[in-house]
């Protein structure tokens, strides 16, 4: 790797939300393999996103790993068996995330773990089981913390994430986090029924200190597979970005995503940059596609990034793409039937 960090020394190490880490170093490279300043493949990922669990008190509509479900987890001597192969290969960042994470009691042991072995560690959380002393924790370790965020209102957020009291745990959340000085990061996911509601979640971000608030259109992964009803149409969209450029500029940065820079990214030039870990243990290569090199309670993460670090140009891969993927106009929609397993490259 140390060619690479020569190569992208003037790079702020940052964890953001995990896909606009996945879209920075993209798009850095892209620049660097076109003026021939990159190696072919990496050593190592530079970004995993860890699902610790598939445990999740809400039961969101849009989910993209379909959480809640009930999977078969890594053991906790597993997880800290991987944290120390993740440790072994020098990555930079890493997400955590669910499901909700906290629901693994080894989360916050694993979130030290990792933080004061040089790692950058963010994460994702719903609000869910934040008092004020698992926020310090938190805080003390994490680079960046985000929280999900869906409406301005209970009644929208609740409905959207179908819990109740679910807006009142991710603002009080914030507000904890905020009162500590971290950088709180807040995701809207748009759908149909909270389009319009963006502008008063703007507002009411700004108001409570948020960093930044980032959005960008549903995937069609995961629980959207099966139920788009509820994903917003183009107008809705366009009315969208009107919103964040009337607001553009104010205290909350708004940040806008592109969930399809990896994948083009990786069709173009094959090389991987990061590293998806579901609860199960499964190790594959993109969030939002069940493209799986390898099983991280039967082999070594190294092992198994050795046949995934050009796994964008496997045969497999490429087929799948052209034929089950369709990946245009910032959507990713995924038609792939269940979990692809690509053992040894093949």
């Amino acid at each position: 790797m140390s060619s690479v960090v020569q190569v992208f020394s003037g790079i702020k190490k940052q964890s953001l939300d995990f896909q606009d880490s996945i879209d920075n170093w993209s798009k850095e490279f892209s620049e660097a393999i076109k003026n021939g300043m990159a190696p072919k493949s990496l050593s190592s990922p530079i970004f995993v996103l860890w699902e610790l669990t598939g445990k999740c008190p809400q039961n969101c509509v849009y989910c993209y790993n379909g959480s809640p479900k009930k999977v078969e987890e890594l053991t906790s001597k597993q997880l800290f068996d991987v944290a120390d192969q993740i440790i072994e290969a020098k990555i930079f960042n890493i997400c955590l995330s669910g499901g909700e994470p906290t629901m693994r009691p080894e989360y916050f042991h694993l979130l030290e773990y990792l933080a004061t072995s040089g790692i950058q560690v963010g994460t994702v959380l719903s609000g869910w089981n934040i008092d004020p002393k698992r926020a310090r924790h938190i805080a003390y370790y994490a680079n960046t913390v985000q929280v999900s965020l869906d409406g301005s209102s209970a009644e929208i957020h609740d409905s959207i994430r179908r819990r109740t009291n679910s807006f009142n745990d991710a603002i009080n959340a914030i507000k904890h986090f905020v009162s500590l000085g971290t950088q709180v990061n807040v995701s809207f996911a748009v759908t149909k029924d909270n389009v319009d509601d963006f502008p008063a979640v703007y507002k009411l971000c700004e108001d409570i200190g948020v960093a930044t608030l980032r959005t960008q259109k549903l995937t069609i992964s995961g629980k959207v597979k099966s139920n788009s009803d509820f994903v917003a149409s183009d107008k809705a969209y366009i009315r969208l970005k009107q919103y964040m450029e009337e607001y553009k500029g104010g205290k909350t940065e708004i940040v806008y995503g592109d969930p399809t820079t990896h994948v083009n990214f990786g069709k173009d030039f094959g090389m991987s940059v990061m590293a998806r870990i579901t609860a199960e243990g499964y190790m594959g290569i993109s969030p939002y596609l069940d493209i799986f090199f390898g099983d991280l309670k039967e082999d070594k993460f190294k092992d198994i990034w050795e046949s995934m670090k050009e796994g964008w140009h496997n045969q497999t891969v490429l087929n799948l793409l052209n034929n089950y993927v369709m990946c245009e106009n910032e959507v990713i929609k995924d038609a792939i039937d269940g979990k692809i397993f690509i053992r040894d490259g093949k």
